[in-house]
């Protein structure tokens, strides 16, 4: 029999070793489905393709591969082919070299391996060798914390193969692997890779894509080339809109390119190969007829993706600034809608939904102990979106700060008194609140009729019945303020024996407020405002954005100012602008948090502004929502157990939390 030989030919289809390494300081990823050495597979059979799949994964110069399907002789086959790489990962059926591996090649000279680990996928035994859950085959997920020779990135990477048959197997050990992420590792960036058996219109994927701490990178990648599906049974001439391999970041990874690679080779034509019937070649080509080859019965995805530094690095902060902040780990929201509770609206006489919206915009303060969350909560009525609702303040206690228990009906919300004019339909919004030594609760909020938005005051003593005093410049200047757009406001605060509260400044109380610019006012009884105006009785601006700055389109009020040894120390959101006028190097459209030093003597001179934000939206719940460009929307900020706990809406969706802990190392 004649021996046949093969020569390789790569359909690049737009993504080439170029595309891929144009990404200074970026990352490809990918998941590769090998298919097992089968002897069935005849010309299909790995001694046939081991030579192909190692040129393939060096040709696109993978950093990391999340490989499937490949027993202990293949993976050796393909590193005695690849010296740049090595791999982790050990065999399912003994957790050593038998049976097929879920192993990850990484670059042997860009990455050091910080720790790795395999856990089987099983309601019984994640540690040792069995089948979960209806699952006819053992099925795992390895992992591995790899460490980037260059920045000292260390970020997990996670990769598994989901059971073909157990529908439940699937479901469940898509919750086991979102639970293992969150363990193993933490708030770290990671990337999850893998043939999961399932497509993107599945419930087992919408585990995963819903689970708030993962994207998938077909979804946001910007430049995208997947003209068919991923799985092909060695059809090269096969079309699907299935994805069953899949591709997720984490935390801090940002996707630039995905592409499924639907490469070809050709088998070498025999000797008496048919000539291709042409006239249209040139003189000096001689094309005969050939088959056309795939390189397994899955194709490969590629995905080049970017690191966001913001997420890992700590913004240097000038001496009068407060920080880091971090969020806890796992990072994950605090607050979520809730579809199932119920409220009578005196307004409607119905019972609503009045949380299955958005749960988000948190107040912060303390009360007997625990942390109180005065939370935005929105339905789903009237227009589909951001202030087409209705908003209802909930509430929330916690005595660690980051385990909340809601409280199943709203504390503040439209009803039939004299403030239904400017809070109905729109609602109650973005509160602020503090305390004054004696136990009196001051909120700021947003009273929303879905014209005009008015600042207004509610005060209590139990942070449950509220008394509305109605806008909080109604009596300044003859009302002129209470008729135009007004929110968002910052009473200043300190800290008298660890514990915070309402402080006057020379015999007054004072609030930064605003929303398009920072503002300053002052009141006598905390609850008649008057506002700082110049000559011509126009409000005095503080500050306002800045070209070329996080905050270039909006600079908005964020929690209590605090009184420090430095002066006055307002935290604020500030809103990029889309396009030339923003800072590049966010999102146009975010939020993020800045910070403003004010003199302690001289409350409306500005002293100090940060250039940079110390607080930005990197996770995937704050990038997913109703307000998809990023937000992280600081509106509470409370001194507890020695610590300042910063309380933030994610997105116009959720709560967050992030802990600056003074006595703590923070360099």
């Amino acid at each position: 029999m004649r021996k046949r030989f093969y020569y390789l030919l790569l359909l690049l289809a737009g993504i080439c070793l170029g595309a891929a390494q144009s990404y200074a300081g970026g990352y490809t990823f990918g998941s590769f489905n090998l298919r097992y050495d089968n002897k069935g597979d005849s010309v299909n059979a790995w001694p046939n393709r081991k030579d192909k799949v190692a040129t393939l994964i060096r040709f696109f110069d993978y950093d990391c591969i999340g490989t499937q399907e490949g027993l202990h002789h293949m993976l050796t086959d393909l590193t005695d082919r690849m010296p740049e790489y090595n791999y982790v990962g050990v065999g399912r059926d003994d957790g050593d070299q038998k049976g097929e591996y879920a192993a990850i090649f990484y670059k042997k000279d860009k990455f050091t391996v910080e720790n790795s680990g395999t856990f089987w996928l099983s309601g019984t035994d994640i540690d040792h060798p069995n089948k979960g859950w209806d699952a006819v085959l053992p099925r795992i997920c390895t992992w591995a914390a790899f460490k980037d020779k260059n920045t000292g990135l260390v970020f997990y990477y996670f990769n598994t193969h989901f059971d073909h048959v157990g529908t439940r197997a699937r479901s469940e050990s898509a919750r086991l692997i979102t639970e293992q992420i969150r363990k193993i590792a933490g708030a770290a960036p990671f990337v999850l890779t893998g043939d999961f058996n399932v497509d993107q219109n599945s419930a087992s994927y919408k585990v995963m894509h819903d689970n708030g701490i993962m994207q998938d990178a077909f979804e946001t990648a910007p430049i995208k080339i997947a003209f068919n599906g991923t799985f092909n049974a060695f059809n090269p001439n096969a079309f699907t809109n299935s994805r069953i391999d899949h591709v997720f970041l984490g935390s801090g990874f940002t996707a630039a390119r995905y592409g499924v690679l639907t490469e070809t080779y050709r088998l070498q034509p025999g000797a008496n190969a048919q000539k291709a019937a042409s006239d249209n070649f040139p003189g000096q080509v001689h094309q005969q007829k050939s088959r056309a080859m795939l390189f397994s019965d899955h194709f490969p995805v590629l995905v080049t993706c970017t690191f966001d530094s913001a997420h890992g690095a700590r913004t240097a902060l000038p001496d009068w600034a407060m920080g880091p902040f971090l969020r806890p780990s796992p990072a994950s929201p605090l607050l979520q809608p809730e579809a199932t509770a119920t409220f009578k609206d005196p307004m409607t006489g119905k019972n609503v939904h009045w949380e299955s919206g958005a749960a988000f915009n948190p107040a912060a303060t303390v009360k007997d102990g625990k942390i109180v969350v005065l939370y935005r909560a929105e339905d789903l009525s009237g227009e589909l979106k951001i202030g087409g609702h209705t908003s209802r303040i909930g509430y929330a206690t916690s005595t660690d700060g980051i385990h909340l228990q809601k409280k199943s009906t709203p504390v503040l919300y439209p009803a039939n008194d004299n403030r239904k004019p400017h809070d109905w339909p729109g609602g109650c919004e973005d509160p602020r609140v503090a305390v004054t030594k004696d136990g009196l609760y001051v909120m700021m909020y947003t009273e929303w009729d879905h014209k005009l938005p008015r600042l207004s005051v509610a005060t209590s003593r139990d942070l449950i019945h509220w008394k509305k005093h109605g806008e909080a410049f109604n009596k300044a200047f003859d009302g002129k303020f209470a008729r135009v757009a007004t929110k968002s406001a910052s009473i200043v605060t300190g800290l008298d024996n660890g514990k915070q509260y309402i402080q006057k400044v020379d015999g007054h109380y004072l609030m930064y407020w605003g929303e398009q610019f920072v503002n300053l006012a002052t009141s006598d009884n905390l609850i008649d405002w008057t506002p700082m105006v110049d000559d011509k009785g126009e409000l005095v601006r503080l500050f306002a954005p800045r070209d070329g700055h996080f905050d270039s389109q909006l600079t908005e009020c964020g929690p209590p100012a605090i009184i420090t040894d430095k002066g006055i120390l307002l935290l604020y959101n500030g809103k990029n602008e889309k396009g030339e006028k923003g800072d590049t190097h966010y999102p146009g459209g975010a939020y993020c948090g800045g910070q403003a030093l004010f003199d302690i003597h001289h409350p409306a001179k500005l002293i100090g502004r940060l250039d940079k934000p110390f607080f930005v939206p990197t996770e995937p719940f704050e990038r997913t929502g109703q307000y998809k460009d990023g937000t992280v929307f600081l509106e509470g900020m409370v001194y507890y157990a020695d610590k300042w706990y910063l309380y933030y809406g994610c997105a116009d969706s959720m709560v967050g939390v992030a802990i600056f802990d003074p006595g703590a190392d923070n360099h």
